[in-house]
């Protein structure tokens, strides 16, 4: 069994800052192929890898994963060493559960963007078919049986599926894969943790969020590899619906350093973050004494956080911006109202308005914005026709047979009224730079920081359901929640939130 070391760094304290200068010495030292890293998402795998490039003339490479062939997810490291299988798709998953009787399931599985963000326990909408193999996937991620990961679950959602019912659907499931020659998610790891990873050094980003069957799989390559370290914070574990918790990163092998103070932080703002871990009980673990807020609040970007525990919270604090013409976008990188085509289409309009003419690119946008069938079949193609030959072209507003119409047409596109208020407040500047306010769901925000948080108290029926149960994964959320800012932390009461507040700490304000 190779050595690990933990690497233990608070909110702030650039711990995959700390791993890439350690990537950095492996790769220059032994050289690509001596390097392995686990990042928790694929971007930042890309990252890391376009960081390393430059140091083996590798910057203009067409495909970094053949440079740095052990640098990724752990679900994509397992997927090449097992020989890249086919693995079940949301349309076989929707396959079977057809031929189990559930015609209304829909799987949109992990592959979406937003998959974290819109995340929220005990959704009553999901079918049967998609409640067992949530169940099982849980189940398999903490290394229970089905029974007991069944048990654990049904403590936290009212809505799971029937025992009985899941291990039927389970069985079926298997019997699928098995039949058509595909393996899942969980698959890939069981499959892979028997694979050896071939390499020196093993370098493990964002520890904390490892579900149990994650961190077999980082011990069974452990085994061969001569060093691991091992980075995170363990109190950020707040995917405890994918398995992770704090007890998994801290009860492992090896000895623990603090890799630095908190910088983004202010010692008021640390403080309280501590006192909401303290405060959930979290009280005894000698890691919290090892560290202390020592930012000042200086750097600065502009930026504002407006976050939430679910998505239902969430989506009512993007109505209260909506109304009040505050540009917004999403942290999970869903499309809000100020997306590139609806504003686009919009600012075309104006254009028009004001210039009485536009180029045929311009006119095509806002022709595109508005709902089809709004304009005649005839008028629609010829705007087509002249944007296809030359976009260039000026087309002017007396020219066009709805002119007349041309103020209720704006109206008529998306967001309109949205958009007359973001610009009476922001000016047009606000329909094409990127928002400095986003929204999101806390855990949308994890390994992000703003200038200022707007954190909303409720905790929604569910989740605040389980805090009062004791679950100390909330604790973990709402100290996330509590961390992210730089400057100020405003608590926030939401009308007609339903839900449950969470009791934090008794300061409702930090600032610098």
């Amino acid at each position: 069994m190779g050595q690990q070391a933990n690497l233990y760094g608070p909110p702030g304290s650039g711990k995959t800052r700390r791993l890439i200068h350690i990537a950095e010495s492996v790769v220059r030292e032994r050289g690509p192929a001596a390097l392995g890293a686990v990042t928790f998402t694929r971007t930042a795998a890309r990252e890391l890898k376009e960081r390393l490039a430059p140091l083996v003339g590798a910057q203009n490479h067409p495909n970094l994963d053949l440079v740095f062939p052990h640098v990724g997810t752990i679900h994509s490291l397992c997927y090449r060493l097992i020989g890249r299988p086919q693995v079940i798709s949301n349309k076989q998953r929707a396959e079977w559960a057809k031929s189990v009787g559930d015609v209304d399931a829909s799987f949109d599985g992990i592959d979406r963007v937003d998959w974290l963000d819109t995340f929220d326990l005990g959704d009553p909408g999901r079918s049967l078919a998609a409640s067992a193999l949530s169940t099982y996937s849980a189940a398999r991620q903490r290394l229970l049986t089905l029974d007991d990961g069944w048990m654990l679950l049904a403590q936290r959602d009212p809505h799971i599926a029937p025992l009985e019912s899941v291990i039927r659907l389970v069985k079926s499931y298997e019997a699928y894969k098995h039949e058509n020659g595909v393996i899942d998610f969980e698959d890939m790891l069981d499959e892979g943790l028997r694979e050896r990873l071939p390499v020196e050094y093993l370098l493990v980003d964002e520890a904390q969020d490892n579900s149990a069957l994650l961190w077999s799989v980082i011990r069974a390559w452990r085994a061969w590899i001569a060093f691991t370290i091992a980075a995170g914070d363990p109190y950020q574990a707040i995917f405890r619906f994918m398995g992770a918790d704090p007890s998994l990163f801290r009860n492992q092998d090896g000895g623990w350093s603090t890799i630095d103070d908190s910088h983004r932080l202010t010692d008021d703002a640390a403080r309280f973050a501590l006192r909401t871990l303290q405060h959930g009980g979290y009280a005894d673990d000698p890691l919290l004494s090892t560290w202390q807020g020592v930012g000042d609040g200086s750097v600065q970007d502009g930026s504002s956080f407006y976050l939430a525990r679910t998505g239902t919270l969430v989506e009512q604090m993007a109505s209260d911006l909506y109304e009040q013409g505050i540009p917004y976008a999403y942290l999970s990188g869903r499309k809000g109202p100020l997306g590139p085509e609806p504003t686009r289409a919009w600012r075309a309009a104006q254009e028009l308005l004001s210039d009485d003419s536009i180029d045929a690119q311009g006119l095509l946008s806002f022709a595109k914005g508005l709902k089809r069938g709004t304009l005649n079949p005839p008028d629609q193609r010829w705007i087509e026709t002249v944007a296809r030959e030359d976009p260039t072209r000026r087309v002017s507003r007396a020219d066009l047979p709805w002119s007349g119409a041309l103020e209720m047409l704006i109206n008529r596109l998306p967001n309109a009224g949205y958009y007359q208020r973001v610009v009476r407040g922001y000016g047009y500047g606000a329909l094409i730079m990127p928002p400095a306010t986003r929204v999101g769901t806390i855990h949308s925000a994890k390994g992000r920081e703003a200038d200022h948080v707007h954190l909303v108290r409720n905790w929604g029926t569910l989740p605040g359901r389980a805090m009062l149960e004791g679950d100390m994964g909330e604790v973990c959320v709402a100290y996330v929640g509590a961390s992210r800012h730089r400057v100020g932390l405003d608590m926030v009461d939401l009308p007609l939130a339903r839900g449950i507040d969470y009791p934090f700490p008794s300061r409702a304000t930090v600032a610098a």
